[in-house]
């Protein structure tokens, strides 16, 4: 799975307004994706809670289509066809076929057969999305239950009767390069077209902020008091390992 799932923030923070007004997001609550556009493809998971807006406006767009497609709404409406093979009668406020001898009776019944046509695919091409919405909606839930779960046990596993059996711990971070923590919005209405081009910086090693990337689950009365040192590297999250010095002075403050 993904890191970046294990990443997203419990503490909801993400959105700001302008003048730092925090706007918290649930982000394991699946309709916070549906609703906020946290991902395109989650767009419109949530049609049931949002009484099928979503979906019928994906089918009015693709009935569109189809008109666009097909030649107009019905191709053949409003045109009447005369008795004559040499001809096309016209009435009142309808449009003749050209008098070409049979050929107007035969472009109309390919119209009508290229439209019809479009249509089916149309409903075809809903019926799929409605599936792909399906299995999107079910690996997007079962990847958050995961997620919590996984984020819990590191917790909840933890052992205080075992706790002289543990081996310190020592954590190799940096806070060198500006990292994103945020982006900045008008409002909560404004998230599912949000750009992302006004974003917030901290310090960190430029994937993971350094106030996140010291502190370890459970707090002070668990895996904390494990811990006997954060030591620093100039280094960049992806190259963390690769500053040598940073990691001897890690196995010193470890084994001494």
């Amino acid at each position: 799975m993904r890191s970046s799932f294990y990443f997203l923030p419990f503490t909801q923070k993400c959105f700001e307004t302008p003048d730092g007004t925090p706007l918290p997001v649930d982000f394991f609550d699946t309709k916070s994706w549906s609703d906020l556009n946290i991902s395109p493809v989650a767009r419109y998971l949530e049609e049931d809670g949002m009484e099928g807006e979503r979906r019928e406006e994906r089918e009015d767009a693709q009935v569109a289509e189809d008109r666009v497609g097909g030649l107009g709404p019905a191709m053949g409406e409003g045109m009447t066809l005369g008795d004559s093979e040499a001809g096309v009668e016209e009435r009142d406020g309808e449009v003749p076929f050209p008098e070409q001898s049979g050929q107007g009776r035969k472009s109309v019944e390919i119209s009508r057969k290229s439209l019809d046509m479009s249509r089916k695919e149309g409903k075809d091409t809903v019926e799929e999305g409605k599936k792909d919405d399906a299995q999107i909606a079910e690996y997007l839930q079962r990847t958050l239950r995961r997620v919590e779960t996984f984020h819990a046990e590191l917790s909840s596993l933890y052992d205080p009767a075992l706790a002289h059996l543990y081996p310190p711990l020592c954590i190799l971070t940096s806070q060198r390069t500006p990292t994103v923590r945020g982006v900045i919005t008008p409002s909560y209405s404004a998230i599912p077209d949000n750009p992302y081009d006004q974003l917030l910086f901290a310090a960190g090693d430029g994937i993971v902020l350094f106030d996140s990337a010291k502190e370890l689950p459970g707090g002070e009365d668990r895996w904390m008091k494990h811990l006997t040192a954060v030591e620093e590297s100039v280094h960049g999250h992806v190259s963390l390992l690769g500053d040598l010095d940073a990691v001897r002075r890690c196995l010193v403050r470890l084994y001494g």
